[in-house]
């Protein structure tokens, strides 16, 4: 990677690449790398040819995808073998799903815990991220911080099942403009293909690049990684993690069910 320039990280976001850079060799592990390489390359070139960074900033982020889908491959997760990491539309649903996930995720009040956040600590002599929980109390902040990190699970009441997540794809898809998620997927998918090639009332142009463009391709990247630094470094299936694999293939067999299959 020499001659590139540096991606503007955050001393957290350094030390989130550190443990990255810390993991064995896998396939999950080239493809992070991969994606920090493309971010750089479009930080090269966001100037000189826009269009070219922005196709560089899809891919950090499809790369992304799937070194997550790899960690869940490797960890031998049940049904992980119906992911496909070079499925363009199950790479995009990535980024959507995860916003989806912590948007519900943000909404439960657990009793005695004020509050859910990431930290790097020390977990048996090793740099890891983990979960800690903020509980409630006076005096001195108290945390617990479960080992591995997603070693529990998440079950509505009634059903006992792990949340439907319906209602925060709506919330969320608000946001963009969009009422149906499989056409908002399949749009994110096309998006390199809208750029690069020509149409029926032209060819694209493209003459200059916000820089907010790849600093949300960055957020993007960096957030896949933290998902996969939660799975990767553990050697068993942990069920928060499971249950979330599965509410995502819920998504795409949907979508795959709605749209033909994206081009390998």
């Amino acid at each position: 990677m020499s001659g590139l320039p540096e991606l503007p990280l955050s001393s957290e976001e350094q030390r989130v690449i550190a443990l990255l850079e810390a993991e064995p060799s896998s396939r999950a592990r080239h493809c992070f790398r991969s994606a920090i390489d493309h971010l750089r390359r479009a930080i090269l070139i966001q100037e000189i040819d826009p269009a070219m960074a922005i196709f560089r900033g899809i891919t950090a982020e499809e790369e992304a995808a799937s070194g997550l889908m790899h960690a869940f491959v490797t960890k031998k997760y049940p049904n992980a073998n119906l992911l496909r990491p070079r499925d363009h539309v199950q790479k995009h649903a990535v980024t959507p799903f995860l916003h989806f996930l912590l948007h519900h995720l943000a909404e439960i009040k657990l009793n005695g815990v004020r509050g859910v956040r990431l930290a790097i600590c020390d977990v048996d002599d090793t740099k890891r991220l983990v979960v800690v929980f903020l509980l409630e109390g006076e005096g001195e902040t108290q945390t617990a911080m479960p080992v591995p990190p997603l070693n529990l699970s998440l079950n509505t009441g009634e059903t006992g099942r792990f949340p439907d997540l319906a209602r925060n794809i709506r919330t969320v898809l608000q946001e963009t403009g969009y009422t149906n998620a499989s056409q908002f997927l399949r749009d994110q998918a096309n998006l390199r293909n809208r750029i690069l090639y020509a149409g029926p009332d032209g060819y694209p142009k493209i003459e200059d690049l916000k820089p907010e463009y790849l600093q949300e391709c960055q957020r993007r990247v960096l957030t896949i990684l933290k998902t996969a630094l939660l799975v990767l470094p553990y050697d068993i299936v942990q069920p928060l993690a499971s249950q979330a694999l599965d509410a995502f293939l819920l998504l795409v067999n949907k979508l795959n069910a709605e749209s033909p299959p994206a081009d390998a």
